[in-house]
């Protein structure tokens, strides 16, 4: 559990002291900083402000990658102070469609197959991770104090009441906690929005997959499935069998079947009314749910929008 806790660090930051994955890590992260500095028009500008009855839009992939690694960069000083190294990963921003439902999108299919629920994603979340192999070859009090100085020695200081039941709670005496407080100044209100707005999704989900319309549209598009050859129920079960459809492949291989059943799950998607269905019950379960936690979406919003002149500072090398 203790490995587990490190290893899903905000961005895959992980602990080293020196040598040349430290090297290496850093190498990434440099590499990735043009990307971001020059991909960031309007990063400095955190409009529209709080008074404004406009809502504040979404930030983009660019901004999110941004505050995330200036986060980081955080994270590691505060590290630093406490005897460890912590190697912030500069991860290059993403358009990803979510796909909750079912893909369908043909050309983002022919290219990505899956995506990082495919063979390629599964695989390299089961690379060996050297940050972890490192943590993991600590002494157990090493561990205990890296884990102590990261997320604290407790979960308590924050706490949220989540929308779906239950409540999550954080230290906020810890190096993550430092970081967001002075990225996003109020540390408990970035808590309680974020991590509401994070999980909105599943107040809505299961109401559109029980939607007769959704159902209809899934029988339908099953039948364009079976008739090209994969007869699958559902997307959901076509993604359950891949790994026994590509068992004993190569990669090249297995990626390349992936991509076939990727696409032809697109194709049928587009064929039939699957599509047009699951995007019109998302917005409008959807809606209905964001508009309910309007003031957190709006709140999570403000804050990006007001740290992004310290995370360009911050990953521009400055303090």
């Amino acid at each position: 559990m203790a490995s587990e806790q490190f290893s899903r660090a905000r961005g895959g930051g992980t602990p080293y002291r020196g040598g040349s994955l430290f090297g290496r890590a850093i190498q990434a992260m440099v590499a990735c900083l043009p990307a971001l500095l020059t991909g960031c028009g309007g990063c400095g500008s955190a409009t529209p402000d709080g008074d404004s009855p406009t809502p504040p839009r979404q930030v983009s992939a660019v901004e999110i990658a941004m505050l995330d690694l200036a986060e980081q960069i955080l994270i590691s000083r505060c590290m630093k102070a406490h005897g460890f190294t912590f190697v912030p990963v500069c991860t290059p921003p993403s358009e990803r469609p979510s796909f909750r439902y079912v893909i369908d999108d043909v050309v983002w299919a022919r290219e990505h197959g899956f995506g990082d629920g495919g063979t390629r994603g599964r695989a390299q979340a089961m690379r060996p991770n050297p940050n972890q192999q490192y943590f993991d070859a600590l002494a157990p009090g090493e561990q205990l104090a890296a884990l102590a100085a990261l997320n604290g020695e407790r979960p308590d200081g924050l706490s949220v009441a989540m929308p779906m039941g239950g409540v999550i709670t954080a230290s906020d005496r810890s190096c993550r906690a430092d970081a967001q407080r002075r990225l996003y100044g109020d540390l408990e209100a970035w808590f309680q929005a974020t991590t509401i707005v994070g999980n909105l999704a599943p107040l809505y989900v299961a109401e559109v997959e029980q939607d007769a319309r959704f159902t209809k549209a899934v029988e339908d598009w099953a039948r364009c499935m079976s008739g090209a050859g994969h007869p699958y129920p559902s997307p959901r079960d076509l993604r359950s069998a891949l790994d026994d459809l590509t068992k004993g492949l190569g990669p090249a291989e297995a990626h390349d079947v992936e991509v076939r059943l990727a696409v032809a799950e697109a194709t049928c998607a587009r064929d039939t009314a699957l599509a047009a269905t699951v995007e019109e019950l998302d917005r409008v379960y959807g809606d209905r749910v964001r508009e309910k936690y309007r003031s957190q979406i709006e709140a999570e919003r403000r804050m990006q929008h007001a740290a992004l002149p310290r995370a360009r500072e911050i990953t521009a090398g400055g303090s």
